[in-house]
């Protein structure tokens, strides 16, 4: 940060006070010097407030910044312009205060610029946003500041005696070694996560351990409380859990094959007697069945008696049912004999009223037939009726179309006329115009000759002021100058101080009555008594005459050279005269002519608008006449066809015509459908009728025939009755019902004789088989049968119980392998970085952190540098170094001061106040060089200094101005405030603070 200007309104002593830091580009170390209470520290407390709002000190406070003799109605304000990294930006800040009328404070404010292409724009203008956003910028907070760029009265030494924690916050901002910390951290959360992953991995082993059945075994019960951190000794005790279950589940195998032995010689016995017991109820249920049987044989006998003479008579079944049939046929052809006379007769009527109707049209034929000539005559016309409908509606329309254009285009070709009227009275001529353009343009660049000499001719009269000033100011200071020179003159007629040394030594050895050694007169008394105070007071006032007297020849040298520049200027124009009588002549002849080519400007755009106007009146004329040779094409087009039409049809309108052609059109039509129609009528009926007489006689046909099988029929059976004793054909029909159940009988009786075949058979059997037994009692049988399946169903279900474990106990088994796996290999990819995270976060044996360890680097690189300058200001007696001692956290930043007179270190608060300045000193000196060195986050481009020069003695002085001046070389801004006299003589420019009564201004001499 390097500062360009300062601007303070009714800020401390300044009522509106701009301290131009440019003043310094040639000189980058300066001192603020003044009276006490002048307002130098002020300075630092206004750049220090613009950037965060604070003051330089701590024991100052914000209410103290505002001027007792501020406008009640105008704020504290400060505008500070400063540099970082080649970007300029400004600061406008307000202090706090009560305005005149009002209870409560008005609120502070703050704006915060930045230099954008030669323009300020505006970057924030709250009061939090703006503190953040000059923190980032600055990457320090005032606490910082105060420490590094700025040594402020009574708190230069913080930064020297300050603790690790506040070195830490500070060097890591200078530095930006937030990274390290966020390099440990990532790695300690990476270090957490694995080992939080490999916890989780124990966990899961002892969770499968605990899942694991023991199977009641006292060792697996012990086993299974290892804890999952000790895998190796659990996967060495897994077999165990394989080898007791497949033990258990042997022996389980064992028992279950003893019961199943069991329960099947007790199902075997059961079988056997359930088998004996079904045999004997079968056999009394076959033994019933046959006495059923036996009951019913007589009524079987009876039927097959009744089934024999059925079958006799079946023989006639067909004969009576062909009689009967053809009976039935016959009645038939009878009726239907009877419809087909009928329809012949409804025929013959549907005959004569169809030839009477056709008659009746044959009769109207000839006038169908005009109608049908006059429609075949006009058809073209019909086909295109639309385009003789068209002419017939628009003929009138298109005339009055016709004389309304006529009427356009007569009146178009007036204002035709008319606009070539105005066209040749107008007068407009372009090369007098380009004439009066080229005149502008030199009385243009006439006018920009004559305002600049104008300018230079106001400098003139500037300088001509100045002349008069400078030339004033050198007569009154040649006046004071002379006036000087005869009091010093009368002053300096001997040097009392200079010789009271000699007066003494020349008192001692000379004698009343000797030559003296001077004069040469002879000496008549020596005085021993000589007022040396008075000769010192005189010398004293002759001194202050010489001061006066040199700052008077500074002023006239100052003078002179501003004169000489101030002549140099005038000779420079020395013939440049008042133009102001020109430039307004010229202005007034170059306003002439803008009016004059606005006229042209007018009259040209007048004619363009008549060209562009009789332009469009022609086009319109054209387009008229165009659309008038179509109209006269269509009245051409539409009497022709209005003409034809009437020839061809007789008519004088479309729609008469129309009507009459559509009468027509419907007339005919209906006559040929009529015709049609009847015709196609009169044909169907005489195929009808045809097809009805040979119908009929087909009929009478099929009546002979059927009339010779119905004799043929009555006459077998006649017969075949009498030969069976048949009296009636009633008799027969009963007969003849029930030979239709001949099939029924005969599956009945063929159904007995073999169910009755069987179950003799079966009775038969079954009786040898249960000869000489009696039936099994099975319920105690049952009973032993029911137990031993329990037991083996208890059995059972113990072995699948066991075998469940045993599988179960194998995937444990295959997931802790795997997790142990998984561990193994874990453990061997992270244990470096686990080990690179130990070190990293200090857990090594120097205890440091990454990030401390790189903060000792750099602090180590600070005490080299700053030592190269301490050990030059104490005569190689001093140097800072760092403690050595190691402690977990934030240790190695502490400093001390390691003393070669005794060679031994001290502690930093056991040196006196100008040591601990020239320690502060060469601290922040070696602060400001390493981190330019390092190019860290902030750059250190100037350095302001409070007070301590005091405590020094004049060589040490001379020694830290060295060290300064070396500082300044290298391109950084030192500023330095102190009421010591001999820094005015070494350095070369002086920012002086001047107190005026209860006011102070600034000025920067050079020396």
């Amino acid at each position: 940060m390097r500062p360009l200007s300062l601007n303070m309104q009714y800020f401390g002593p300044f009522i509106d006070e701009k301290v131009d830091f440019r003043h310094l580009s040639k000189s980058q170390l300066f001192l603020i010097c003044g009276k006490t209470g002048s307002g130098k520290t002020m300075i630092f407390d206004a750049m220090v407030y613009a950037l965060f709002g604070k003051t330089s000190t701590e024991s100052r406070e914000e209410v103290d910044l505002r001027s007792h003799f501020a406008d009640p109605k105008l704020p504290t304000k400060v505008q500070f312009e400063f540099e970082i990294k080649g970007d300029e930006y400004l600061i406008t800040r307000t202090v706090k205060y009560i305005k005149e009328g009002n209870k409560n404070p008005s609120n502070a404010t703050v704006e915060v610029y930045k230099k954008i292409d030669d323009k300020w724009n505006l970057e924030t203008k709250s009061i939090n946003t703006s503190n953040d956003y000059l923190k980032q910028l600055l990457h320090m907070n005032v606490k910082q500041f105060r420490q590094i760029l700025i040594l402020p009265q009574g708190e230069f030494k913080q930064f020297l005696v300050s603790n690790s924690t506040d070195k830490r916050s500070i060097l890591r901002t200078l530095f930006d070694s937030d990274r390290f910390e966020e390099l440990q951290d990532q790695l300690e959360l990476e270090m957490k996560k694995e080992l939080a992953l490999i916890e989780s991995h124990y966990q899961k082993i002892s969770q499968y351990m605990n899942d694991m059945h023991d199977f009641e075994n006292e060792q697996l019960i012990d086993i299974k409380t290892i804890e999952g951190h000790r895998y190796e000794v659990i996967l060495n005790s897994l077999d165990l859990y394989e080898k007791v279950g497949h033990e258990n589940l042997e022996v389980s195998m064992v028992e279950k094959g003893k019961q199943e032995q069991q329960v099947n010689e007790i199902e075997k016995i059961l079988k056997q007697d359930k088998a004996l017991n079904e045999t004997f109820d079968t056999l009394l249920e076959k033994q019933e069945i046959l006495d059923e049987l036996k009951k019913d044989e007589s009524k079987i006998n009876d039927l097959r008696k009744q089934l024999k003479y059925l079958k006799t008579v079946q023989n006639m079944t067909y004969q009576y049912n062909q009689l009967r049939d053809k009976e039935h046929s016959l009645n038939n052809e009878v009726k239907q004999e009877e419809e087909i006379q009928q329809s012949i007769e409804s025929n013959t009527t549907n005959l004569n009223e169809i030839t009477e109707r056709i008659e009746q049209l044959n009769r109207n034929s000839e006038r169908i037939n005009e109608f049908r000539q006059f429609v075949q005559n006009t058809n073209h016309i019909k086909l295109s009726l639309n385009k003789y409908i068209e002419a017939e509606t628009k003929f009138p329309n298109i005339i009055e179309e016709q004389k309304n254009l006529n009427k356009l285009i007569d009146k178009d070709k007036h204002e035709i006329e008319t606009l070539k009227s105005k066209l040749e009275s107008t007068h407009y001529d372009e090369s007098e115009e380009q004439d009066k353009i080229k005149e502008q343009e030199t009385l243009k660049l006439n006018l920009q000759e004559l305002q600049t000499k104008q300018k230079q001719y106001s400098e003139k009269l500037e300088l001509l002021d100045k002349q008069k000033e400078y030339t004033s100011q050198l007569t009154h200071l040649e006046k004071e100058k002379t006036q000087f020179e005869v009091k010093l003159n009368e002053k300096s007629q001997f040097d009392i101080l200079n010789v009271e040394d000699e007066i003494l030594k020349i008192q001692k050895h000379v004698h009343q009555g000797d030559d003296c050694p001077i004069c040469g007169s002879i000496i008549e008394s020596i005085n021993g008594n000589v007022d040396f105070k008075s000769l010192k007071k005189e010398r004293e006032q002759q001194l202050e005459v010489e001061r006066n007297l040199h700052a008077i020849n500074n002023e006239i040298t100052s003078y002179n050279e501003r004169l000489n520049i101030t002549n140099e200027q005038l000779n420079k124009l020395e013939n440049i005269t008042d133009t102001q009588t020109e430039i307004n002549h010229t202005t007034e002849h170059i306003d002439k002519l803008v009016n004059e080519l606005q006229i042209y400007r007018e009259t040209k755009q007048q004619i363009q608008r008549f060209k562009n106007d009789k332009y469009d009146v022609e086009k319109k004329i054209t387009n008229n006449e165009l659309q008038l040779n179509n109209i006269k094409h269509l009245i051409s087009k539409y009497e022709n066809d209005l003409s034809y039409f009437k020839q061809e049809t007789g008519f004088d309108t479309v729609n008469k015509f129309e009507k009459q052609s559509d009468f027509y059109a419907i007339e005919i039509k209906a006559y040929d459908n009529e015709l049609n129609q009847l015709t196609v009528q009169l044909e169907k009926f005489n195929e009808e009728k045809q097809n009805l007489q040979m119908k009929i006689a087909t009929v009478s046909e099929r009546k002979s025939m059927i009339g010779e099988q119905i004799k043929l029929a009555t006459d077998y059976l006649n017969t075949e009755m009498t030969k069976h004793n048949i009296a009636s054909y009633e008799q027969l029909d009963e007969l003849l019902q029930q030979v239709k159940h001949i099939d029924e009988y005969e599956e009945k009786i063929n159904q007995y004789d073999k169910r009755y075949i069987e179950v003799k058979a079966i009775v038969k059997e079954l009786s040898k088989k249960v000869q000489d037994k009696e039936r099994a009692d099975t319920s105690e049988t049952e009973s032993k049968l029911t137990e031993a399946k329990e037991a083996l169903t208890v059995i059972v279900k113990q072995m699948n119980q066991l075998q469940l474990k045993i599988d179960q106990n194998k995937q444990k088994i295959i997931a802790i392998r795997q997790v142990v796996e998984k561990i193994e290999n874990d453990l061997q990819d992270q244990e470096e970085l686990i080990e690179l995270s130990r070190i990293m976060n200090g857990k090594n044996s120097q205890k440091l952190s990454l990030e401390n360890y790189v903060l000792i680097y750099y602090l180590n690189h600070i005490l080299d540098n700053a030592n190269r300058h301490f050990l030059k200001m104490t005569n190689n007696r001093y140097q800072l170094v760092r403690k050595k001692e190691k402690s977990q956290g934030l240790s190695g930043l502490e400093m001390e001061v390691f003393d070669r007179f005794s060679n031994r270190t001290r502690h930093i608060t056991s040196l006196s106040g100008g040591e601990t300045f020239q320690a502060s000193l060469s601290l922040a000196i070696g602060l400001s060089n390493v981190v330019q060195q390092e190019a860290g986050a902030i750059h250190l481009e100037s350095m302001f200094i409070d007070e301590g020069f005091g405590t020094l003695d004049s060589e040490t002085l001379e020694t830290a101005l060295d060290t300064l001046v070396n500082i300044q070389m290298s391109g950084r801004l030192v500023g330095i405030i102190s009421h010591v006299s001999e820094l005015k003589t070494r350095i070369p420019t002086i920012l002086n603070v001047n107190k005026n009564g209860f006011l102070s201004t600034t000025s920067f001499n050079e020396n």
